[in-house]
């Protein structure tokens, strides 16, 4: 017999429109989408609302992974500053 481990999976979703940095929680996977006018580096990766990258995504982690380093949202230039953020927190069923 073959156990599989179950869990159960809550999202938390937010909208920054400011620098700010979101400390690491109990949380796993996670992405960011830039939905505004304006760029924006996060976590060292520029996304860029008229470029080639408007996202990160890391939420096809392993449901036992706990994401450890800060997500860190720097934007830059005038616009409008708006990345959503979507973190996937799992808990053992």
């Amino acid at each position: 017999m073959i156990c599989i481990d179950m869990y159960i999976a809550k999202t938390k979703t937010e909208t920054i429109t400011e620098n700010k940095i979101l400390q690491a929680e109990d949380f796993g996977g996670w992405q960011a989408v830039n939905v505004g006018t304006t760029k924006c580096v996060v976590s060292g990766t520029l996304l860029d609302p008229n470029g080639a990258i408007v996202a990160v995504d890391f939420t096809h982690l392993a449901p036992d992974v706990i994401w450890a380093e800060p997500i860190t949202f720097q934007f830059d230039g005038a616009g409008v500053n708006k990345v959503i953020v979507t973190r996937i927190k799992y808990t053992k069923k």
